[in-house]
């Protein structure tokens, strides 16, 4: 199947659908069932007190395997003791006093060629078995994770990280690809290497004590060298998951870092991760690069000692012996000095992936609930399908409570409603009924399937139908009648494929607004018996909450058991019960009505209770801006209409080019690591260094035959006079030898550090660009390529670069020279011996070339095949919660070994289409073996010196493995260049415009934050059709302007407009300062803004606060006290100074939305931009931030980003935008006079809303 599969890519690339089809032995189903069998024994031994072992585990599901690889291994690596035997007995059929006949010389070559097929035909399904078997360890252990992962707790998560998780999916897997090709050598090698140190002592006896001296060292050394490079790896490592969790946070939150304009603390904090990362990266390049230097020049070591130690203790030393040990010591050499030490090293390697794989696996998790033991203590019927009896809940063990001590059960079909203020517990509460809590006392228990709409919208990367169904089958009726409840049926109309239409990752195409709708229409869809609902009616404007709460909730879900978590009191009326937490404590349990009498959050106003006045009570007029999200509106998905495939799907894929990796992307490696001229000398070293090996070599066949011939002509005796060569004694020989074999030493030394040095300062280059071209991209790139592939740029491409690009590049650099000496030293002895090179040379060059078509091919479609892997895990981490209610935990497992198989496709083709090309290789240079030593038996009797016949065939036989060797590593070096090749092509994202200028403002810009439009147009992209159409417009110091519109009008993109998130048409002034010419920098820092999502990250309050440390603890303290997180921020172990979660998990979403709130008082600018700061916190955290914004922003330019047309109202003036066009620009009471688009607006919310926003406009329109 393979030669069918060359000859298809030789005519053109190939697709996935040509791979290899796997077997049922290489499924991830089959190899996890296989697993878990194993792996439930050592849970077993756990269980009763034992350790758990992954490695014993897989000892047993592989272990059989691999000892049947023993048998070829063990046939192949014989060849390699024998043929050395054959070599002295040609040899000395050279030798002017030899007495073999012609016969005996073609008998000879005969042997020496079977043995060495015998090699080729036994070793290279030793290695196929090898590379399979690390594959399915690959494949098994990658897919147990993903399923542990189905199995945390939210707080676990948290706590291991998504970049841990990656990191271990990236790299950690790869080193069992490497640990078990040499696996079953490791003591196979052993017994034939001391079979051949057995011959190596019937040849040269005592003396063959100095090749085991330099051998114990040796091994001792690297052994020492190994031990060190775990110990390294293990801070590589580290300091990887740190960057690559980091950079998964800032690919997520890219658009917050860019509004806040704090790319440089990112980069500088990134930046010193890296630095580290280098420092370890750099350490293991150079130890690797002395074991590879040890491995190279050891047999030239082994050689001297053992020739010199048994010529000086008188012993006749003929070429045949001297080539037979020389033969022998390269096989010592290759199993003691490569074979064994790169299996120790990749073994320590392994396992130090294994023991983070098995403590990840062995991490508690999840335990479904005992229903025995929870049917023995309920009190549960039909009627009561939730009970809760003495529930405590902490997010960890050394926590405190979050939620304390509650009791209650709720009652079939009714609705509960649970209020309380931020951090008290609510959303906790839920997800604990979910499972999704480890830690906790009490019972609970719930009856029937369960329906979660969390409070931030999970959306999958898949059709806005597929969101929907999510697993469930097409029923036309019900679907339409859910698509009606959640007000979809008008968004349908306007997305471009209707519900087909591919709405990205995250739902990128969809507003927030729409991808709660959608969140919540899964949940209504599924048909659950009860349903936990987290406030996902403050993501939606006011008539669209009504809309769900009245027909969705109360409506088409009103025969169901109903939790429903909310802020917005005036929908309480109708609960059956509302739970009242505080401190995560139950307060009361009671119908509104009694709650009035009882409860402070009840006992405000009526009108404070309702959307028409709740914020009636506040005294400052702001500006309200109302939109959906500062992302996408209707136009925007319009605008994709002609970059859409038949779905409407515009997500960026893997870019899969094709033909050879280009010689510039080689150039722009080289000298990205030193420049053009140290890269120059360099190469001059490497050619150097291989000619003083070949002069070296050349030396010694040419002292080999003098001391043979005088050794004869003195009757065997050897003095230190009688032997003679350019007129140098013995001793001057043999310094001449220890010199030039010394300098050879040296610059193979040399040569290695330069190449490991290049190799990390050229990544180090490449991932500095890399970084700073996704620091500097436009956001529309974060839009349409999924988190999934630019991270993969950041953690598998970087770690090729880091790792494997150096390992490559050593070997094939000094492969390559070691060919092109040889072969030019042979030419030089004797000019014949280049016919049956030259006739070897071309099916040679043939094989490479068809074999690199393949193979590039192959790589390419592997790379690509491993980008949907990291998505799905992505995805998946970030709805873990959600999809695990939903009981898909199995569907997501099955998707997710869809893609996993399909990259396992792509690689057993690749290390299949690696072993035909060993094969055929070998095969070729056995051919070469046999030529050369074929064509040597038929020259004329004495017609070339027998030391340089034995150099001719020493290099004849040393091209077995190394020309092979040469087309693979060559080969992996072009397809790991890809890394390099999608690097560069990241680095060449159309970047943002400079963060400096050098015309930038003064830094007490703006004082009074006058903000002008003058004919400004808008398009998210060049490549776009514009979103704003010619806006000019004029807003006064401190005035508060509110921007109202229906979805898709063109709201968002205005504040994405004075942000520059793309370049505007037209002008943009602040105080008078055309903004488009400005440094971004400069621009950012000047506009603050609390987005409606808050986003925290990775790291201490102190820095998500302030992250450039422009402030003293004084200073943030106030900042704390001023929106009431003090008291909370000074209670925590570390208070300042305590760590974040990833996406800041270890804070309810209200106390992120006041720590963002702090930052905009700690910036105290003139201009504020808040993105529906209140719609996810309850009305006592709203009066906090209604009252900071009354007593610190009141000479503020303020607009405030908000769904209800009540908090509105009461601005200085209303723009109304529709279609990207300003329609309608006056105050409030003005624009209510007239039938315009605001006055149509205000009728929709209903008669009574209605009323009231028209009573409050003119009430603020007359003081």
């Amino acid at each position: 199947w393979l030669n069918k599969l060359f000859r298809i890519s030789s005519n053109r690339t190939l697709e996935v659908e040509d791979l290899y089809q796997l077997s049922s032995r290489d499924k991830s189903d089959v190899l996890l069932k296989n697993f878990d069998q194993e792996w439930n024994k050592e849970l077993e031994i756990r269980n009763h007190g034992g350790k758990a072992s992954l490695f014993r585990a897989l000892v047993r599901l592989f272990g059989t395997g691999y000892l049947l690889l023993s048998i070829p291994c063990f046939i192949s690596l014989a060849g390699r003791s024998v043929y050395p035997i054959f070599i002295g007995l040609l040899v000395g059929c050279f030798s002017p006093q030899s007495t073999a006949t012609k016969t005996e010389a073609y008998l000879y070559t005969l042997g020496l060629c079977l043995s060495i097929f015998f090699i080729v035909i036994f070793e290279q399904p030793s290695f196929f078995g090898a590379y399979r078997h690390g594959s399915q360890i690959r494949v098994v252990l990658t897919t147990a994770v993903y399923r542990k992962t189905l199995k945390l707790g939210s707080g676990t998560i948290s706590q291991i990280t998504t970049g841990r998780i990656i990191n271990i999916l990236a790299n950690d897997m790869l080193k069992f690809n490497d640990a078990t090709k040499f696996l079953q050598y490791l003591w196979v090698g052993a017994i034939v290497g001391i079979v051949m140190l057995v011959i190596l002592w019937l040849q040269i006896g005592i003396a063959s004590l100095g090749v085991i001296v330099v051998l114990i060292v040796t091994i001792a050394f690297t052994t020492i060298i190994a031990s060190f490079l775990a110990r390294e790896r293990i801070s590589y490592l580290k300091y990887a998951d740190e960057r690559i969790k980091v950079m998964n946070e800032i690919i997520t939150g890219m658009r917050v870092i860019k509004m806040y304009a704090w790319e440089k603390s990112f980069a500088k904090y990134i930046s010193n991760v890296r630095k580290n990362e280098i420092k370890h990266a750099f350490r293991i390049a150079y130890l690797r690069a002395v074991s590879i230097s040890m491995q190279f020049v050891s047999p030239a070591l082994m050689l001297f000692c053992s020739v010199v130690v048994y010529g000086l203790f008188g012993n006749h030393l003929d070429v045949a012996r001297i080539f037979t040990v020389y033969s022998l010591v390269q096989g010592i050499r290759a199993i003691f000095m490569f074979i064994i030490p790169e299996s120790i090293q990749n073994i320590k390697e392994a396992s130090i992936s294994l023991k983070r794989i098995e403590d990840f696996l062995l991490s508690d998790e999840l335990q479904p609930l005992n229903e025995e033991e929870s049917e023995k203590n309920r009190d549960v019927t039909q009627a009561a399908p939730i009970q809760i009896t003495n529930l405590s809940v902490w997010w960890s063990d050394e926590s405190r409570p979050i939620l304390k001590d509650l009791s209650f059960s709720i009652k079939k079909n009714e609705l509960y409603a649970i209020v309380g203020p931020v951090g008290s517990g609510k959303s906790t509460l839920l997800i604990t009924l979910l499972g999704d809590v480890k830690t906790f006392k009490g019972q609970y228990w719930i009856q029937g399937n369960i329906g979660y709409v969390s409070q931030q919208a999970w959306i999958i990367s898949d059709t806005l139908r597929n969101n929907i169904l999510f697993g469930q089958e097409y029923d036309d009726e019900k679907y339409n009648q859910v698509i009606n409840a959640c007000a979809l049926r008008k968004d349908l109309e306007l997305l471009p494929n209707g519900d087909m239409t591919f709405v990205g990752e995250r739902g990128v195409q969809l507003s927030g607004g729409q991808r709660m709708r959608v969140h919540l229409a899964r949940a209504a869809y599924y048909d659950a018996d009860v349903y936990l609902l987290d406030d996902p009616l403050s993501a939606v404007d006011v008539d669209v909450a009504n809309h769900l709460y009245q027909q969705c909730i109360c409506g088409l879900l009103a025969k169901k058991t109903r939790i429903l978590v909310t802020h917005q009191l005036h929908h309480l009326r109708s609960a059956d019960q509302i739970i009242v937490l505080n401190d995560g404590s139950i307060e009361y349990i009671d119908t509104f009505e009694n709650l009035q009498l009882k409860s402070s959050i009840f006992s405000m106003p009526a009108q404070e209770q309702s959307p028409d006045a709740e914020n009636d009570y506040r005294k400052i007029k702001f500006v309200k801006l109302y939109l959906d999200t500062p992302n996408f509106e209707k136009k925007r998905t319009e605008s994709y209409a002609n970059n859409k495939d038949k779905n409407g799907q515009v997500i960026e894929k893997e870019i899969q080019k094709t033909g050879s990796v280009s010689w510039r992307f080689y150039m722009n490696y080289f000298v990205s690591a030193f420049g053009v001229i140290p890269s120059a000398i360099a190469l001059v070293i490497f050619f150097l260094t291989q000619a003083s090996l070949n002069v070296t070599d050349w030396w010694f066949s040419r002292w080999s035959t003098a001391y043979q011939n005088a050794s004869l002509s003195n009757n065997g005796s050897i003095t230190i006079n009688t032997v003679i060569l350019f007129e140098l004694s013995n001793l001057n020989v043999v310094g001449i030898y220890a010199g030039l074999l010394g300098i050879s030493i040296a610059l193979v030394f040399l040569r290695s550090w330069i190449l490991a040095r290049m190799a990390v300062k050229a990544s180090e280059q490449l991932e500095n660009k890399l970084f700073q071209s996704i620091l500097r991209t436009v956001i529309h790139v974060f839009d349409t390529y999924p988190s999934g592939l630019i991270l993969n740029r950041f953690s598998k491409d970087c770690a090729q670069m880091d790792d494997n690009i150096g390992y490559s590049l050593m070997f094939t650099v000094q492969c390559i020279l070691l060919i092109f000496g040889q072969i030019l030293t042979t030419a030089i002895i004797n000019p014949w011996m280049l016919i049956p090179i030259v006739i070897v040379t071309i099916p040679f060059l043939i094989l490479r070339k068809y074999y690199l078509n393949l193979s590039r091919d192959v790589k390419r479609l592997e790379a690509a095949g491993s980008s949907p892997i990291y998505s799905h895990v992505s995805t998946t981490l970030q709805g873990l919660t959600t999809l695990r209610s939903y009981g898909a935990s199995s569907r997501f497992l099955q998707e997710f070994q869809h893609h996993l198989d399909r990259h396992t496709q792509s690689w057993i083709t690749f290390i299949s289409s690696i072993r035909w090309n060993s094969f055929h290789a070998d095969f070729l240079s056995a051919l070469l073996v046999a030529g050369v030593a074929f064509g040597l038996v038929l020259l004329p009797e004495g017609s070339i010196n027998v030391g340089l016949a034995a150099l001719i065939i020493s290099y004849s036989t040393n091209l077995l493995g190394v020309v092979n060797w040469t087309i693979r590593t060559s080969s992996e070096l072009e397809n790991q260049m890809t890394s390099v090749e999608r690097v560069d092509e990241y680095t060449k994202l159309p970047k943002e415009k400079e963060f400096y200028q050098k015309d930038d403002p003064k830094s007490e810009w703006p004082k009074f934050g006058r903000i002008k439009f003058e004919d400004v147009s808008f398009a998210h992209s060049e490549h776009l059709p514009l979103v704003l159409k010619s806006i000019s417009c004029e807003i006064k110091q401190y005035e508060k302007i509110g921007i109202v519109g229906r979805t898709g009008a063109g709201k968002s993109s205005l504040i994405a407009s004075m942000f520059r998130l793309a370049e505007p048409r037209g002008k943009i002034l602040i105080d008078d300062v055309v903004i488009n010419n400005i440094g971004l920098n400069c621009l950012r820092s000047a506009i603050s803004v609390i987005p409606q999502d808050p986003v925290l990250f990775i790291g201490t309050i102190r820095k998500n606060l302030d992250p450039f440390n422009c402030y003293n603890d004084d200073q943030l303290w106030k900042a704390l006290h001023e929106v009431e997180m003090g008291a909370y921020v000074s209670q925590l172990p570390n208070k300042l100074s305590n760590e974040v979660a990833e996406f800041g998990a270890n804070f309810s979403i209200g106390q992120r939305q006041l720590l963002c709130l702090a930052r905009a008082i700690l910036k105290n600018n003139r201009i504020l931009l808040i993105d529906e700061a209140t719609a996810n916190v309850d009305l006592a955290t709203d009066a906090i931030i209604q009252r900071t914004l009354r007593d610190k922003f009141i000479n503020c330019s303020v607009l405030v980003i908000a769904h209800r047309l009540s908090t509105i109202i009461d601005c200085d003036r209303v723009m109304v935008i529709e279609a990207g066009r300003i329609v309608e620009f006056d105050s409030p009471y003005v624009l209510l006079q007239s039938d315009g688009y605001f006055n149509k607006l205000v009728n929709e919310t209903g008669t009574e809303e209605s009323r009231n926003l028209r009573h409050q406009a003119e009430n603020y329109h007359h003081d």
